[in-house]
């Protein structure tokens, strides 16, 4: 295949869309009630925050490095130590998350669906 395959922005909206609306519904409830018992909701709120400041610094990098992937970029502003430490921790994420989804999507089938 010599030609580089790519995903329009359309179907990245759809796949997140998909994917967080699965997880507020079966997951990150189970997960904040169980950490934080009564003040769940306390973590529900300060999460919105968070979750914003790492979509703005992953824009800003995406500014600031248009032609560069995001791994590349790391390692440009981290150095080539440092950048790659953090690149495989990054990696290591995405790989135990889509782990995680596969798992969600099989319990979510076998539990609801097939019954």
């Amino acid at each position: 295949m010599s030609k580089k395959a790519r995903i329009s922005v359309r179907q990245v909206t759809v796949l997140m869309f998909m994917c967080l609306i699965g997880d507020m519904l079966l997951i990150y409830p189970t997960i904040i009630t169980h950490i934080a018992h009564q003040d769940a909701w306390i973590s529900s709120i300060l999460s919105i925050p968070l979750g914003l400041i790492v979509i703005y610094v992953l824009v800003r990098v995406h500014e600031l490095y248009p032609s560069l992937t995001l791994i590349e970029a790391i390692r440009k502003i981290l150095g080539p130590v440092f950048g790659t430490i953090v690149s495989c921790w990054y990696l290591f994420y995405f790989l135990m998350n889509t782990a995680l989804i596969a798992r969600e999507v099989g319990d979510f089938l076998t539990t609801q669906l097939f019954v």
